[in-house]
């Protein structure tokens, strides 16, 4: 048993008698063998019979092999204990231990003649120690999960509600040797958490997989329309009815928001245009479908446009509006607005077609400019109209 340990005990002279006190690893059960020693030609065996590394006999060991190559783990401490025993008793043994990593321990034995001798190697290395802490993989009832790179540590893992049970997760680390502890989600929803220690123990990771149902929220969150936000939007109300639009010969943009990101959108629109091409009517339909690909809400917008046969107008016209941009500070110069004497309306429209500011200064004859201040107005595309009687004219600003 090579757990066994011997004392042998040599004879004082010769001819005599050697003992070889073997003790199991019990420590109880002994057995004493008795050697009758008789002077002869010293031995010339300089071999030895065993060499051990901190207590435990070096693999591949072999009496006529002199070199050996250690790797100890990358998280061993200290230095190694090498001790060896030779064949012949009366052989001697010296050492030469390693004093750091990489290092040689070098055994020195000398046979009972003096003459004879052999020297024995061990070189230690140690394994690299990898500060690597990532996975290599995430796999979800054996599929890699969607998205996965080492450097990316929290998942989203939608589930469809007929799945009853977590899906089981299973992972590996990038570097082999370093530490992985896996839990799983224990129910619907739960979290799946892998934490990765390094080779070396000084870096700690931790992955986290957020195991849940599809969700079922489609609602619209909020709506720009040409980038303004449509402030009068109500999320659970479905169906809205712009009137009185100033004229357009381009749709409006409709960028719509979902209250969950992950939820789709599709439009359909019916357009009704005069036969020079402005628009009359427009009809938006607005399909939002959940995550859950069932849950669907239905909303609708329809655009009513006011028909003055009226368009922009270049500068140096009857109209001027400046500065444009503005911070919202502008005037507004206006000639010829005379239509019998009508009373002059002026009308600032946001891009829904509500009237954000209203006024009516004296008859169009006796009043060429005014000064309006808009500061308080949300910044976004405006209309300004200007009527007297039949005589309508707009021009559009932005407010910074």
């Amino acid at each position: 048993d090579p757990k066994a340990t011997v004392l042998i005990t040599k004879p004082a002279s010769l001819p005599g008698t050697a003992t070889a006190r073997v003790t199991a690893e019990n420590g109880t059960t002994v057995v004493i063998y008795s050697i009758l020693l008789q002077r002869g030609n010293p031995s010339t065996d300089a071999t030895l019979m065993r060499i051990m590394v901190d207590g435990t006999d070096i693999q591949g060991f072999s009496v006529s092999t002199l070199s050996y190559d250690m790797k100890m783990p990358c998280t061993y401490t200290g230095l190694p204990a090498v001790t060896a025993t030779t064949t012949n008793i009366f052989a001697s043994i010296s050492y030469n231990h390693v004093e750091a990593f990489p290092g040689v321990d070098t055994i020195y034995v000398v046979a009972q003649d003096g003459i004879t001798k052999h020297k024995y190697v061990v070189r230690f290395t140690k394994d690299n120690c990898s500060s690597d802490a990532r996975l290599r993989e995430i796999k979800i009832n054996g599929q890699t999960i969607a998205g996965f790179h080492p450097d990316i540590l929290g998942y989203d893992m939608p589930l469809d509600r007929s799945v009853s049970t977590p899906p089981v997760i299973t992972c590996a680390a990038n570097i082999d040797g370093a530490t992985v502890t896996l839990t799983q989600a224990t129910s619907i929803p739960g979290t799946v958490t892998i934490r990765v220690k390094s080779m070396d123990s000084l870096m700690e990771v931790l992955y986290t997989i957020n195991i849940r149902y599809k969700s079922v929220e489609a609602r619209l969150s909020g709506i720009l329309i040409d980038g303004q936000s449509f402030t009068e939007f109500n999320r659970d109300v479905f169906r809205y009815t712009f009137t009185g639009l100033p004229d357009k010969m381009t749709l409006p943009v409709f960028t719509l928001q979902t209250s969950n990101g992950n939820a789709s959108t599709e439009v359909d629109k019916q357009e009704f245009k005069t036969a020079d091409g402005y628009y009359k009517k427009i009809i938006m339909t607005a399909t939002i479908t959940a995550e859950d690909g069932v849950t669907r809400l239905i909303y609708t917008f329809e655009m009513n446009f006011a028909l003055t046969g009226i368009t922009d107008l270049a500068a140096g016209s009857a109209l001027e509006v400046f500065p444009n941009p503005s911070n919202g500070r502008i005037e507004i110069n206006y000639t010829n607005f005379t239509s019998g004497g009508a009373r002059l309306e002026i009308k600032v429209l946001d891009i829904t077609g509500r009237v954000v500011r209203s006024l009516s200064p004296a008859s169009a004859g006796s009043i060429t400019n005014i000064e309006m201040d808009l500061s308080e107005c949300q910044p976004g595309l405006y209309f300004i109209r200007v009527q007297s009687g039949q005589d309508i004219k707009i021009k559009r600003i932005n407010i910074n």
